[in-house]
């Protein structure tokens, strides 16, 4: 064989070789932002799912609910019949959805129980009445687990992606929800209402 076709030959498989890596480089990239985007768009699609049933409950009670928390929302989906998929954010994968709906009333279950069985913490309708005239946040996804930002519920049904700048954060700041967030509106927020 030539020494020049064997030079061809080196040159042609060391730049498919590099084409090859760079290929599987972006993917290894784009892979992991595009399964994130799904599952920030599962969990808003859940979330505008919950907010309808809230609007329903809402409008039967012509008032907020007496409490809130996450015994609300298990209570409402299990109201409705939702399958209780509807209540675990796809990034929350210590939630064993089987286990969702018990014939334990929600109201029963203690904060450790919800966070077993619901991703979503919601408004303490009874501390923090809810401004008819205002659009509030009435639910959100517990932990922050869509790392840049929260998808939040609000109480006209609407769901909005939160980033760090919408609550008021810097770019290394915690996404934290309940009382001791920096932001009023998640301040409000529980797993289950203070006594």
């Amino acid at each position: 064989m030539p020494v020049w076709l064997i030079a061809v030959l080196a040159v042609g498989a060391t730049a498919m070789v590099c084409v090859g890596a760079s290929f599987f480089g972006a993917i290894s990239v784009l892979v992991p932002r595009i399964q994130e985007k799904q599952a920030r768009a599962t969990c808003a699609n859940q979330l505008r799912q919950l907010g309808g049933l809230y609007i329903q409950d809402s409008m039967e009670r012509g008032q907020a609910p007496p409490a809130g928390g996450a015994a609300y929302l298990v209570g409402l989906a299990r109201k409705s019949g939702a399958q209780p998929s509807l209540l675990v954010c796809p990034v929350d994968t210590h939630i064993a959805v089987a286990h969702a709906f018990t014939e334990t009333p929600p109201e029963s279950l203690g904060a450790a129980d919800l966070r077993q069985i619901c991703s979503y913490v919601v408004h303490d309708f009874a501390r923090y009445p809810l401004d008819e005239y205002a659009d509030e946040i009435i639910a959100a996804d517990a932990g922050g687990h869509h790392g840049k930002g929260i998808n939040v519920l609000r109480s006209d049904g609407a769901v909005q992606f939160l980033d760090r700048a919408a609550l008021g954060l810097g770019p290394d700041d915690d996404i934290i929800v309940g009382p001791d967030s920096p932001h009023l509106e998640l301040q409000k927020l529980c797993i289950v209402p203070a006594r």
